[in-house]
C-alpha cells in the first residue's frame, strides 16, 4: 500500500508534507510519483549493465534534492565494484548495489522489504551497519519490512539465540510496529 503498488480501501497515507493516499479525498498517487526508494528482497539488478550504471538508473527518477553518486558508493563500500555486472557480484555485494540505486533516487522514504533474506550472517550484520547509517547521513527514513524466519544465533551480549528479525529490529529500529493479522499489536 506504501508503494502504490495495492491500493487500501480506507485510511490515509502520507509521507512528510506528502499525502499519497487518502480514501475521504479520492488521492491515490501512482508509484512513480510517490518518491520511494524500494528494496525488494530480491534485489532485481539489470543483469546487462555494470554496478556503476545499475545505480545511476536510480538518478532517473531523482526529486529536487540530490544524493551524491559518490557519497553512497564510499558509505555502501562499492569503489572497486563499479566495472562489474550483477553476475559477478556475491549476495551481500548486490543487496548493496540495490540500496545504493533506490538512494540516489533522492527518496522521501527508503522501504526495504526483507532485503536480508538469503544472506549469511556475515553479510546480514554488514547490511544492517550501512542500513543503520542512512537515516542520519542522508536524512532519509528507513520503513524495514521483516517477518519471522528460522532462528539464529544473532543474539548481541550472549543473550542466546534470536530469531533474525528480533536482532535486525533491536539494532535497526527507533520504533517498532508489530502487525499480526492485519492488527498493530505493538507500537
Amino acid at each position: 500500500c506504501l508503494a502504490g503498488l495495492l491500493r487500501p480501501d480506507a485510511g490515509r497515507i502520507a509521507c512528510r508534507e506528502a499525502v499519497w493516499f487518502d480514501a475521504e479525498r479520492g488521492v491515490c498517487l501512482a508509484p512513480e510519483r510517490r518518491r520511494l526508494g524500494y528494496v525488494f528482497q530480491d534485489v532485481r539488478l539489470f543483469p546487462h549493465l555494470s554496478v556503476r550504471s545499475n545505480m545511476l538508473f536510480g538518478r532517473r527518477f531523482r526529486g529536487p534534492s540530490g544524493v551524491s553518486f559518490e557519497d553512497v558508493v564510499g558509505l555502501l563500500g562499492l569503489g572497486r565494484l563499479l566495472h562489474r555486472t550483477p553476475s559477478d557480484l556475491s549476495g551481500g555485494e548486490k543487496q548493496r548495489v540495490a540500496v545504493g540505486r533506490a538512494l540516489l533516487a533522492c527518496p522521501e522514504l527508503l522501504l526495504m522489504d526483507e532485503p536480508l533474506t538469503g544472506l549469511d550472517r556475515g553479510k546480514r550484520e554488514e547490511i544492517m551497519a550501512y542500513v543503520k547509517a542512512i537515516p542520519e547521513r542522508f536524512g532519509v527514513p528507513v520503513l524495514y519490512v521483516t517477518h519471522n524466519p528460522a532462528l539464529a544465533d544473532l543474539g548481541q551480549g550472549g543473550q542466546g539465540r534470536v530469531t533474525h528479525s528480533d536482532a535486525e529490529r533491536r539494532f535497526l529500529a527507533d520504533r517498532v510496529l508489530n502487525l499480526e493479522d492485519g492488527k498493530l499489536t505493538e507500537y
